[in-house]
């Protein structure tokens, strides 16, 4: 008989943080924008994966307010129990109750895990799980990387970009259930998967930006007739992005390179025009 396993997402919606606002994971206001990107964003990728072999575990402040315990309720039953709220003080109870429940979702024949984390405003393309799935082969530990990604802005303006992340935290690691039993997708931070193999046949995942990130922004260079639709979402970007090109480019190392160049003026500003002309044929 084949080796089979399991798949958990896991995803840390308000798990209270040390660097992080105090109280701001019980707080009904940034609770209620933020589950409305959810159910917008990352939910509805999740639900447009052409594998749905897999299991969602969601992590809460234990604080939570009644009304959101209720909503996982009924979550959890349009999930029919794929989806898993779990509560937690802080981010060892995170890994300690991610043990808990892989051991509780392994069956019999069970022999490895594969978990994957994902951002609670962040979205999968819809062949990403599968994508994933097809690099098992009962390895005793392989730790993988969504290394070109999409990042998509609705306002002001709406902007959409791709870039490159070696380190991007959309990692996945498969491993052999052993006793006693301990994912590790969780045992590092995601910039310490420096040996993870990268997958980057297409842009896997999508960073949504928006008022509330803690650490992303929009970077890389312009992104043109993407269907947002592979992403779970509704509408179609459409090719004018020249105005998000002159925003994103002091974050791009191409043109901090530009900027230092000892050129005349007139030389420098047809330079720069050629650089922008190649990067949108690129695109």
């Amino acid at each position: 008989m084949s080796p089979t396993f399991i798949h958990i997402i896991f995803i840390r919606f308000s798990v209270p943080i040390a660097y992080g606002k105090t109280g701001i994971t019980i707080d009904d206001s940034w609770l209620k924008y933020r589950l409305d990107i959810f159910k917008r964003i990352t939910l509805p990728s999740l639900e447009n994966q052409t594998n749905q072999n897999f299991y969602i575990c969601v992590f809460f402040d234990a604080r939570s307010p009644q009304w959101l315990i209720e909503e996982n309720e009924r979550e959890a039953l349009r999930w029919q129990r794929r989806y898993f709220p779990i509560y937690v003080v802080s981010n060892a109870d995170v890994i300690e109750k991610s043990d808990t429940l892989a051991l509780n979702l392994l069956k019999t024949n069970d022999s490895f895990i594969i978990s994957s984390r994902i951002d609670s405003d962040d979205a999968y393309h819809k062949k990403a799980i599968e994508a994933l799935q097809n690099c098992f082969s009962a390895q005793e530990y392989r730790a993988f990387t969504f290394s070109k990604l999409l990042c998509f802005r609705d306002k002001p303006k709406t902007v959409i970009s791709k870039y490159r992340y070696r380190n991007s935290p959309f990692i996945s690691v498969i491993e052999k259930a052993k006793t006693p039993l301990h994912i590790s997708l969780f045992d590092k931070p995601h910039t310490a998967y420096t040996d993870a193999t990268e997958l980057n046949e297409i842009p896997y995942a999508l960073q949504y930006i928006h008022g509330s990130n803690v650490a992303n922004s929009v970077r890389g260079y312009a992104a043109h007739g993407v269907n947002l639709s592979d992403y779970g979402l509704s509408f179609v970007i459409s090719r004018s992005y020249i105005a998000m090109l002159w925003e994103t480019m002091r974050l791009s190392i191409v043109a901090k390179n530009i900027y230092k160049l000892k050129k005349p003026t007139g030389k420098r500003i047809c330079f720069i025009s050629r650089f922008f002309q190649r990067l949108i044929r690129r695109s």
